[in-house]
């Protein structure tokens, strides 16, 4: 087996793990956001790979159909792992519609393309042996390039974000920041590989693109088995870090606790859908950045958690004492704005659903 034979091989194992970590996210009962983006990522690096084979296999041109149906899942990739990233670094962050516009790139890629996809499948295959023998450099390929380059300006922005985890005292203890760490310089690697290939037109360098996701993905998959708390432990990792030099020092915390807990319990602000962290933090006449580190470090809870957490209690007390009462109203009722939100909701804060709930406490009754 040839140098070349060999690479595919690996290759082609890293593209079923991929598959393999995908299903994994997506069978856990009780997902969270980020066993969604795993999971997305997961889907775009088994497709990279796959195409990447087929291109330089040669196998593309016999399903020339296929081809440019890959280029929006690149595109992907770098918001994708950036969404991740805030999810560990930033205690309140959850995804919401707003967060789509990193996607904006990728949808129109496929709009970008549409007139690739009506050409004939000779005509494809044409392009992708002129693509192969690095006859031409063309439109496709340049947008190949401005993918690479939105891919690495995320990077340099998680660098920059996350500038607090990589002090070298931090990075010297803990081993999961160095592993973080070694995970962004992979994907760089990659990044910066594809880039050298694509512009030297270098099939055989292009090879080693499939092999280093797939190294990515074997140590990913590694870490994830030898640590299975890895993402958790980071998380709290970088809540630490980032509250190292406290902002609650200037303020009276136990009596801004007895505050909190009179707006929640008396007031019952939760209940207003609308509810912010900043409008949280302007009840209580403190900054938004000191009630992120107040409900981290003395609730062990981010803003949302912690709202939830009161909501979902609420909810538990109406189903209890009003057998007839809908779900959906006992969701606006406590302050979600949906019925889906409500479920997952209750789902990952009590385990099962509120129908299920519901359920239980009858019986017991």
């Amino acid at each position: 087996m040839n140098s070349y034979a060999f690479l595919n091989s690996i290759s082609e194992f890293g593209f079923w793990l991929a598959i393999l970590l995908m299903l994994g996210q997506l069978v856990i009962r009780k997902k969270v956001t980020r066993n969604y983006i795993l999971a997305a990522l997961f889907l775009c690096m088994a497709v990279v790979i796959k195409f990447t084979l087929l291109l330089l296999t040669g196998d593309l041109i016999t399903y020339s159909w296929l081809c440019q149906l890959d280029r929006p899942f690149g595109y992907l990739i770098g918001p994708l792992v950036y969404l991740l990233f805030l999810d560990i670094i930033d205690e309140n962050f959850t995804f919401s519609y707003r967060d789509f516009y990193h996607f904006l790139p990728a949808v129109s890629i496929v709009f970008l393309n549409i007139p690739f996809y009506f050409l004939s499948s000779q005509e494809k295959a044409q392009k992708i042996t002129q693509f192969r023998d690095n006859l031409i450099f063309g439109f496709n390929e340049y947008l190949a390039l401005i993918g690479l380059l939105i891919s690495l300006v995320y990077f340099m922005i998680m660098i920059i974000k996350g500038r607090f985890l990589w002090e070298y005292s931090f990075l010297k203890k803990q081993v999961s920041a160095r592993l973080l760490l070694s995970f962004i310089i992979i994907f760089i690697s990659i990044l910066v590989l594809i880039a050298v290939a694509l512009i030297m037109g270098n099939v055989f360098l292009g090879g080693f693109i499939p092999f280093l996701i797939t190294f990515g993905l074997v140590n990913i998959f590694l870490t994830t088995q030898r640590f299975p708390e890895f993402f958790q432990d980071l998380q709290k990792l970088a809540v630490q870090q980032k509250y190292k030099k406290s902002l609650l020092e200037s303020i009276d915390v136990n009596s801004i606790e007895i505050r909190l807990k009179e707006k929640m319990e008396i007031e019952c602000l939760y209940k207003n859908e609308l509810l912010s962290l900043k409008d949280l933090a302007e009840n209580l006449e403190i900054s938004t950045h000191q009630l992120s580190e107040l409900l981290n470090t003395r609730y062990e809870s981010n803003f949302s958690n912690f709202i939830n957490n009161y909501r979902i209690g609420e909810a538990k007390k109406i189903l209890s004492e009003i057998s007839d009462a809908s779900i959906l109203n006992i969701a606006f009722a406590v302050g979600f704005n949906s019925k889906s939100a409500f479920n997952r909701a209750f789902l990952k804060i009590s385990g099962c659903t509120p129908s299920e709930f519901r359920e239980k406490t009858s019986r017991k009754s």
